[in-house]
């Protein structure tokens, strides 16, 4: 396909921008008979039973083929490769090649100008000037992605209409362009910020979400992406809070809404889905330290192996759910589980007795056992007219006494480090 359908742009077009190919480029002049040839190619990529505008165009291509050679045969070439193009630009911007986004919409966008098709050339400068804000946005030159952007949504307004494509396209990059701030807003230590910069994708997200019927991909897509992007936020929040160790202020439901996205997003965007599964446990494990925590600086806390086996497993489950998809950012997810381990590894730490607690303990046992002891000497002394001294019986009990509590007391603590080796072995 790339070499039947080749289309090149003339030398002296490739340094112009796109959005001056219509004052520069001089539209073919057709005959009634070549623009009847146009429409028929472009009415049988239509009727193309197929799942995205790219395979309809190739499957046209296969038609044409198949039918004996006529008239027009290098318009109609012509009209095969610029929607050709246009639709291999739609694909990469689905999969983030921007560099291949900007080829093609500028091909397109040649091709167009060169039929006469107005409104379509708009839709081809658009995507061509998308790709460019994308490809801003991952070397992450904001203030140029900003302008690029302004120039858009200029072309937005001044465009007869724009299609459901173009406006999921133009959405996407804007998500794109907020994420990548929110990363460089909390690499820069501006935590507040960068929640704020996801907060705002996901409100963008809604509104996609409301021009899609509930239930079709479209909404599905959208509105498992603003939960995607609430959840990574709510994850932010509550590391900022752990981290000031403000445990009561984290919630106790966001793990439950970025499972609601995972499901969503099943099917329609599986490396976003995995993302959403990952704050999802992330944040379950997080809101489960948090309240082991607030048990613990109320000082009512008590070791359950159970409980750290379990959190054990759901940082490990959230670790293999890491998504490995162009773009992603797992390094930081890694890093994130990496602080989890670190936070149990302490709050077991934090759960073996101290010894200030072991004193006690021992002291307590000590004192009982020096009555109990004392009784037994005095009444087996009387029993037995032994007259022992009271320095005797005193030093004695004393002894019995002191082995006795702190006797017991080191074998509780052998028993709790057991218990924590154990756990971390678990």
């Amino acid at each position: 396909m790339d070499q039947v359908l080749a289309l090149r742009l003339p030398p002296e077009l490739d340094d112009v921008p796109v959005t001056e190919f219509a004052d520069r480029v001089l539209p073919m002049p057709l005959s009634d008979a070549e623009r009847l040839a146009v429409a028929a190619v472009e009415q049988r990529i239509e009727e193309q039973a197929s799942e995205s505008l790219l395979a309809a165009v190739e499957e046209a291509h296969k038609s044409e083929n198949a039918d004996p050679p006529g008239e027009h045969q290098p318009l109609r070439r012509l009209v095969l490769a610029t929607w050709w193009n246009f639709a291999l630009g739609l694909s990469a911007a689905g999969e983030r090649n921007f560099a291949e986004v900007i080829r093609c919409g500028r091909l397109a966008a040649y091709g167009f100008v060169r039929l006469g098709k107005s409104e379509q050339l708009e839709h081809a400068v658009l995507l061509a000037a998308n790709g460019e804000a994308g490809q801003l946005v991952m070397q992450r030159q904001f203030t140029k992605a900003e302008a690029v952007f302004a120039t858009i949504q200029r072309l937005v307004q001044d465009s007869q209409q724009i299609g459901p494509l173009q406006r999921d396209l133009l959405a996407s990059l804007e998500l794109e362009s907020l994420q990548q701030q929110s990363a460089q807003a909390f690499r820069n230590g501006n935590q507040p910020q960068a929640e704020q910069l996801l907060r705002a994708g996901a409100q963008r997200a809604d509104n996609m979400a409301a021009q899609n019927p509930v239930g079709t991909k479209g909404y599905r897509r959208w509105a498992g992406t603003a939960g995607l992007l609430r959840a990574e936020a709510a994850f932010m929040r509550a590391q900022r809070l752990m981290n000031l160790y403000a445990f009561d202020q984290v919630a106790d439901s966001e793990s439950a809404a970025a499972s609601e996205a995972a499901k969503l997003l099943a099917g329609v965007a599986d490396a976003n889905s995995a993302a959403a599964s990952f704050y999802s446990r992330m944040l379950s494990a997080v809101e489960q330290i948090s309240a082991i925590m607030l048990r613990v600086l109320g000082m009512s806390f008590r070791t359950d192996k159970g409980r750290f086996r379990e959190l054990r497993d759901s940082v490990s489950e959230a670790r293999r759910s890491i998504p490995v998809a162009a773009g992603m950012d797992s390094s930081a997810m890694n890093e994130a589980c990496d602080q989890l381990d670190l936070w149990l590894n302490n709050l077991q730490r934090l759960a073996r007795p101290s010894k200030k607690d072991l004193g006690v303990y021992g002291g307590f046992v000590a004192c009982v056992m020096f009555c109990v002891v004392l009784v037994i000497v005095v009444i087996v002394d009387r029993a037995f007219s032994l007259h022992a001294s009271a320095t005797v019986i005193f030093s004695t009990c004393t002894t019995l006494g002191v082995l006795a509590g702190f006797g017991l007391a080191g074998l509780k603590a052998l028993r709790s480090s057991a218990g924590q080796a154990a756990d971390a072995g678990g």
